[in-house]
């Protein structure tokens, strides 16, 4: 479900709002994802205090939150260093 504002989970599953009404889903597992907005700022604050500091998934942004894409350049800069 996408475009909805969330309003609880419970053990029996999630309550939430889709276009004003309320409603609710019967669920054993519940995953709750909302598209990260990109934040460097640890980043900018360990970057100069280490020989190597990278950064990579989602704190570069919507485009690397993926978990397949956090995951590839995680990777990728373990194979560097």
């Amino acid at each position: 479900i996408t475009g909805v504002k969330l309003q609880a989970v419970d053990k029996k599953g999630v309550m939430f709002e889709e276009a004003g009404v309320a409603k609710r889903i019967d669920a054993d597992s519940v995953l709750v994802f909302m598209a990260p907005e990109g934040d460097l700022g640890l980043y900018n604050t360990v970057k100069n205090q280490a020989p190597e500091v990278y950064a990579v998934g989602a704190c570069r942004g919507v485009d690397h939150s993926l978990m397949v894409n956090a995951m590839a350049e995680g990777f990728e800069v373990g194979s560097r260093i």
